[in-house]
């Protein structure tokens, strides 16, 4: 999934559109929103980001919907997941299905989901 930062949040295509036209309409598009470099994420959404190269230190969700990001784990990301099935004893299905590509540890959390 692509992911998308404004304002230090994450987004998911979906919901960034609006705020794209939300901004465009203001009159706050930057005049070549293609050049990242020409503008910091609090002015215009950058991105898309592809998922499966955004490491985080923790599962990533959209600010306005919630959807996960699908987004790869560092080291200390995935010891997080752990830890919250270990604090838990399950973890969201989305994570599993999402993560458990990454890393065997969470793909064994297979049976343990809510």
């Amino acid at each position: 999934m692509d992911i998308y930062l404004f304002e230090g949040g994450e987004y998911c295509s979906e919901c960034v559109e609006p705020i794209k036209k939300r901004l465009e309409l203001d009159g706050d598009k930057p005049s070549n929103p293609d050049d990242e470099r020409s503008y910091d994420s609090c002015q215009w959404p950058k991105g898309p980001d592809d998922s499966d190269y955004h490491e985080s230190d923790t599962p990533c969700h959209c600010e306005n919907c919630g959807v996960f990001l699908g987004n790869q784990l560092t080291d200390e990301g995935v010891n997080y997941v752990l830890e919250i099935l270990a604090i838990d004893g399950y973890l969201p299905q989305e994570w599993v299905d999402g993560l458990g590509v990454y890393d065997d540890r969470i793909a064994e959390a297979k049976g343990k989901v809510f």
